[in-house]
């Protein structure tokens, strides 16, 4: 009994259910019939034959042209550092480092260095009397061998004219290898002295190039270390570059020389392309495009839309504001007998007015409308038109 109950109330919310579903979709029929019955009013274009540029949009990276991150070359404590926003023509003072130790080891070097002068002067002087003994000595030597060979001298006389000899001639050549051997001091000492000059010229640091300090990473009293940046400059010549990654393919669209187009926030600026960088990696292609101005506001390391070109559309020509793109696909306002017909097609290529399609011919009717008004506009609704376009 309560199993034939239970039955009864399924069957009676099913039938609820369906008429329900039934005047649901009785009203939606009755207001699609009402809104095609309801005309819009258009106003009206053509498609045409012409020709646009194929073009395809990138992310690209803009950058100053010039830029650089500003390092020390040697080790020491900062006593200056220009401020963020601080704007310097080249050859401008950037940094000052404490260069108190390197001028301090200098000047211990050149002290050191007149002392070795003083001593190889002395030796100097030394060695002419050192090489007459020298001479004299060797001279009486060779007169007391042949002596002796002829027996006109005594064995003790001969030796110790040998080793007045060999003593005269020790002290010349010891003096000798002396001075060389100051000379090469005095060599190395010149070559540190050379190198702690270099490193003095490097505690000054100036702009290579006008522009504006856009980041300062340390300041007065901080260690700057070699490699590691103190502030980073940005060039103010108004030239920039944009760097946008392409798949490697792409490339055969692409040639140094080309005008492409770059764009932020609905403005528009050419740009030449400068370089084209393969990379080590995913396949992808760096290019590099130049420009000799920023009209579009764009700031350093941002990222703007950058269209290529990979060649050029011949067909018919859609307005943009002629087409309707859903998930589904491009579909073109077309108008028959004063009714809408939502035309689907492929673009080939785009512009900012146009699409370029091989699926619809030209001479076809379309109606002009805004996004909002396509997404309330139905197939088949009556169309009133303001007049041609």
């Amino acid at each position: 009994m309560k199993a034939k109950a239970v039955g009864i109330v399924i069957a009676i919310l099913v039938i609820v259910l369906a008429i329900y579903a039934f005047i649901e979709r009785k009203e939606y029929i009755e207001d699609e019939e009402a809104a095609k019955a309801y005309p819009i009013v258009l106003k009206t274009a053509t498609t045409q034959e012409g020709t646009i540029a194929d073009k395809e949009t990138f992310l690209g990276k803009f950058e100053p042209k010039n830029e650089a991150s500003i390092a020390s070359r040697v080790s020491a404590y900062i006593l200056y550092v220009a401020k963020e926003g601080t704007k310097v023509k080249k050859g401008d003072l950037l940094v000052k480092l404490d260069d108190s130790n390197i001028v301090s080891n200098i000047n211990a070097l050149r002290n050191n260095q007149a002392s070795i002068a003083f001593q190889q002067e002395a030796l100097k002087r030394n060695l002419e009397a050192l090489k007459t003994k020298y001479i004299n000595q060797k001279k009486i030597y060779e007169r007391d061998t042949v002596l002796y060979h002829h027996d006109a001298i005594s064995e003790e006389a001969f030796e110790k004219s040998q080793d007045l000899y060999q003593e005269a001639k020790s002290q010349y050549e010891a003096t000798i290898n002396q001075i060389e051997g100051l000379s090469q001091t005095m060599m190395g000492i010149g070559n540190q002295i050379k190198a702690l000059e270099d490193d003095l010229k490097y505690t000054t640091i100036v702009a290579p190039f006008d522009g504006v300090v856009s980041k300062r990473y340390l300041k007065e009293g901080n260690l700057a270390i070699p490699g590691k940046p103190i502030l980073d400059l940005e060039g103010t010549d108004g030239k920039y570059e944009v760097y946008v990654d392409v798949p490697q393919d792409f490339v055969n669209y692409v040639k140094v020389g080309d005008v492409e187009t770059i764009k932020l926030n609905g403005k528009t600026q050419n740009a030449t392309v400068e370089t084209i960088i393969p990379k080590a990696q995913n396949n992808m292609v760096s290019i590099k495009l130049y420009l000799d101005q920023n009209t579009i506001g764009a700031i350093p390391d941002m990222y703007v839309k950058t269209e290529l070109t990979k060649g050029q559309c011949s067909a018919t020509l859609i307005p943009k504001n002629a087409v309707n793109h859903t998930s589904k696909g491009y579909y073109a306002l077309e108008i028959i007998n004063n009714k809408v017909h939502w035309a689907a097609f492929t673009p080939i290529a785009r512009n900012d007015e146009y699409f370029c399609t091989k699926d619809i011919p030209p001479n076809v009717r379309l109606g002009i409308a805004n996004r909002s008004e396509m997404l309330s506009i139905q197939e088949g609704q009556k169309v009133l038109t303001e007049g041609s376009k």
